[in-house]
């Protein structure tokens, strides 16, 4: 199941001419985290070693030498040291006892 959130773009699934003519090929990311395995949830990618992110948004999800196209002024890179990075998972729910108790 994809992400809604990931727009999943490598080197090898979008050839450079048409990565080149993308609207977010002028964009600059705000973060980019590199060297670490970042679980992406899209069987065509399920991993990738670096993300970008502009506005709380994914950029692109790919090898770094493809997102680093995205670093510029302000951007802050982030070395993951291999570390994972997964989807945010937010489960909000109460227990109607405890929360009424509150």
């Amino acid at each position: 199941m994809k992400h809604p959130h990931f727009n999943t773009w490598t080197s090898t699934s979008c050839p450079d001419f048409l990565a080149s003519k993308s609207p977010l090929s002028n964009a600059v990311a705000d973060l980019v985290l590199r060297n670490g395995v970042i679980y992406t949830s899209d069987d065509s990618l399920p991993f990738a070693d670096s993300m970008a992110v502009a506005n709380g948004r994914v950029l692109r999800v790919g090898s770094h030498s493809f997102v680093k196209e995205l670093v510029g002024y302000g951007t802050q890179v982030l070395d993951l040291g291999g570390k994972v990075v997964v989807p945010g998972f937010i489960d909000s729910h109460v227990h109607f006892i405890d929360g009424g108790l509150q």
